[in-house]
């Protein structure tokens, strides 16, 4: 059922920027988007890895602590 959501979310995403693209294909902001596109597909994949029962050390390879 996650992965559903995952794969949809990056099916929305792709869609939703298709028209970003188009208006400015080759500019700075189109180079900007693949490569957010890229960082947060990587990311996904990570968060994937995760499953219940894992110890936090397991954790602390996927996360990493925001500190304070």
């Amino acid at each position: 059922m996650q992965r559903r959501r995952v794969l949809t979310l990056l099916a929305a995403a792709a869609l939703g920027g298709a028209n970003l693209l188009e208006a400015n294909p080759m500019g700075e902001l189109g180079q900007s988007y693949r490569a957010h596109m890229g960082w947060v597909t990587e990311v996904l994949k990570r968060m994937e890895t995760i499953h219940p029962g894992m110890t936090r050390d397991a954790l602390l390879t996927v996360f990493t602590t925001a500190g304070g």
